[in-house]
């Protein structure tokens, strides 16, 4: 009697604790993890440099979230984005390798580590095993950034499908509250608390990052997923729209008023892309409120052309929004904002632009084998031209193509091959999925895009916070119906149809 007591007591424990592990990982739960991931990326994310403190946060986090994806994410979305898990495996090998000790005549014989071994025979070290990377530790703090982008990715697999929409607010509310931020910095101390870095642009609005670059391009980057997330609401009525519209607004405004020349001018794309969204969804969600009016009007025999006076107060206030913005543009000239910002380049801009053929000859140098991860200082040193000597030194390439070749050569080479391949073949199924109208499909990538250009002229996917978003999108880019209309349904989970 006292034995089946106890295996039905054993029995009722072992259900209660299967009850609660599985409320642990249901979808609601997956769900807040991704949300408190975001908050996390958002507060400690936002400097690309290895040495800020809030990356003792962020990784040990990131760890934590992807352990919990891991055992939450069913193996069938996993296989889902198998082709973005092998990228990332890929990855960690680019890097790794470049930390395994390789024997003295190896290690020697690669491009550009002749100055090395010439200090070790001077100082009398001998024949030493050394890794390929001319700075170990920047590689390791390379090789553990790839941590916060994984676990995103994890998450992302992780979350229902009809869950997956929450991208979209996710990243239009980190993009706004980044945004208003930037305001809070102009109008109070240049070094006080709401600069959340130590090296940070002092005085300059960089919201939640440490550099204003990255501030605008991550906010003009954001401005077509808020146009997509207004328009993918049906219900509402127009608010969402409006709501939508207000934000592009704001985020273009934010993102002139830094004085960004790339974040401006990458603006202008997806000002336009996000317009032509807007204005489609507009027009959908018009016609099908106006028709009985339409239907009213040529009864009574009045004019179909007469604009309507809400209309009327949208060009208005529009009107109005391009009058303040152009004024505020010009009124903070004087302090490297706004169209002075715009148009004066500074000491930095002009440092890059002259470095450019040293850093191509460097390219020319160590295009094989790289000089290891995070490394691009100390070998600029080495080839750094007399001339080039100024306060003002170089720890990043300002072109993360280019970089990326010089710190992992041909390795790295191949491994932006794959990534582009992976893109592209996502991005033209993409704009094949006729279920989807062009302008949103073209929206759907203009972020990765957005990004991908800012590489050019800068480091921007070195941020732990845009480069855990740019992998999110890229997966999201994988599944349509993300993008498509969606109401929300009694149970709380979104319901998507596709149409255009």
């Amino acid at each position: 009697m006292f034995t089946r007591t106890g295996t039905a007591a054993n029995a009722t424990r072992a259900k209660s604790a299967g009850q609660s592990s599985g409320r642990f990982f249901s979808a609601r739960s997956v769900w807040w993890a991704f949300a408190a991931f975001f908050v996390v990326l958002a507060l400690t994310g936002g400097g690309s440099r290895g040495d800020i403190r809030s990356l003792i946060i962020l990784r040990p986090l990131a760890a934590l979230f992807a352990g919990y994806a891991l055992a939450a994410v069913p193996f069938a979305r996993l296989r889902e984005f198998r082709s973005l898990f092998i990228l990332a495996m890929i990855g960690i090998a680019v890097v790794g390798w470049q930390l395994i000790p390789l024997p003295p005549e190896m290690w020697q014989s690669l491009p550009a580590r002749a100055p090395v071994a010439r200090l070790d025979e001077l100082l009398g070290f001998g024949d030493i095993w050394r890794p390929a990377s001319l700075s170990p530790a920047a590689t390791w703090n390379a090789l553990f950034a790839i941590i916060v982008p994984v676990a995103a990715l994890l998450l992302f697999s992780a979350l229902d499908p009809s869950d997956r929409g929450i991208v979209l607010p996710a990243v239009a509310i980190f993009a706004c509250v980044s945004a208003l931020w930037s305001f809070g910095q102009l109008l109070g101390d240049p070094r006080g608390m709401l600069y959340l870095y130590a090296v940070t642009n002092t005085g300059m609005p960089v919201g939640l990052f440490a550099n204003r670059n990255h501030n605008a391009v991550f906010m003009a980057a954001a401005i077509p997923v808020l146009a997509i997330w207004g328009v993918s609401r049906r219900d509402g009525g127009t608010r969402p729209l409006i709501i939508a519209a207000a934000g592009c607004g704001f985020l273009m405004f934010s993102a002139l008023l830094s004085g960004s020349r790339a974040g401006a001018l990458l603006t202008v794309p997806a000002v336009v892309i996000g317009a032509a969204v807007l204005w489609q969804g507009w027009q959908a969600k018009a016609v099908k409120t106006s028709a009985p009016a339409h239907r009213q009007g040529r009864q009574s025999g009045k004019s179909g052309w007469a604009i309507p006076a809400n209309a009327r107060l949208r060009i208005g206030a529009a009107a109005l929004m391009a009058v303040v913005i152009t004024g505020a543009l010009f009124a903070l000239r004087g302090r490297g904002l706004g169209v002075d910002g715009l148009l004066s380049a500074s000491n930095e801009q002009e440092m890059r632009v002259a470095s450019l053929p040293t850093v191509l000859d460097l390219l020319g140098e160590v295009w094989t084998t790289g000089v290891g991860g995070g490394s691009f200082a100390v070998i600029f040193q080495q080839f750094e031209p007399t001339h080039l000597l100024s306060p003002y030194y170089l720890n990043q390439a300002h072109n993360d193509w280019l970089q990326v070749a010089i710190e992992y050569g041909v390795a790295g080479i191949a491994l932006l091959g794959l990534l582009m391949l992976v893109a592209a073949r996502a991005g033209i199924a993409l704009l094949r999925d006729d279920r989807l109208s062009l302008a949103i499909r073209i929206a759907a990538l203009m972020p990765l895009a957005i990004l991908a250009a800012a590489s050019l002229v800068d480091y921007p996917l070195r941020v732990p916070s845009i480069a855990a978003i740019a992998i999110i999108w890229l997966a999201a880019i994988h599944d349509p119906a993300l993008f498509a209309a969606k109401t929300r349904s009694r149970s709380g989970h979104s319901r998507f149809t596709t149409g255009k």
